[in-house]
């Protein structure tokens, strides 16, 4: 009972609250406040991905982890070219190595493919390295190339790789639901918002 009334209560102090700031703003500066936070939600959004990205790449493994991931083998690749990128590129925020490098197999020959995260860097090329390789079973799938990675390096890309895309996500539906306002303004959408929540309440009892 103590949480159903607290629910209640926060639901009625937010109707009352947009209420009041649709009387004090009118229409017009209501709808034009909720643009600007679900614009700043898409901002927020995208400064969380670089964030993430850029955190991400300081992880130099092959993106294999734990036991479900494509087993690993150890390689030799020379290192054939080497570009800088940054300092906002996939890899998120800095300046990171992007090479390419050629890689002699016994099953496929000579493979070329490109490492970035600068794994290797420009003082590498001409120069043979130890990576290590990781290929899906499926035909047609890519292989990816690293260093080797203890499960603390594991389990750090995997949390970022989980609890990035989750903020993300929250991020973008809340950026729906200030759009959403501003289209409907502050009556329709609180009705929207009601028949919302009793959704949500009627989903968690059964």
């Amino acid at each position: 009972m103590t949480s159903d009334t607290n629910n209640g209560d926060r639901s009625r102090g937010f109707e009352a609250r947009e209420r009041s700031a649709w009387q004090r703003r009118g229409s017009v500066g209501w709808r034009l406040v909720k643009l600007a936070q679900g614009f700043g939600g898409l901002v927020l959004a995208y400064a969380t991905m670089l964030v993430g990205t850029t955190l991400l790449s300081f992880y130099s493994g092959t993106y294999s982890i734990g036991a479900t991931g494509p087993a690993e083998r150890s390689i030799r690749a020379t290192v054939q070219s080497c570009e800088r990128v940054g300092p906002v590129s996939d890899m998120g925020l800095g300046y990171w190595w992007v090479c390419h490098i050629r890689v002699a197999t016994t099953d496929r020959g000579d493979v070329e493919a490109v490492v970035d995260r600068s794994i290797v860097s420009k003082e590498d090329v001409g120069r043979s390295v130890d990576l290590r390789e990781a290929c899906g079973d499926k035909p047609g799938d890519t292989c990816t190339y690293g260093k080797a990675a203890g499960a603390g390096w594991q389990l750090y890309a995997a949390g970022i790789r989980l609890v990035g895309p989750f903020l993300i996500f929250l991020m973008l539906a809340a950026v729906c639901f200030y759009f959403l306002a501003a289209v409907l303004g502050a009556p329709r959408y609180l009705v929207v918002i009601r028949w919302w929540q009793r959704k949500v309440a009627r989903s968690s009892n059964d």
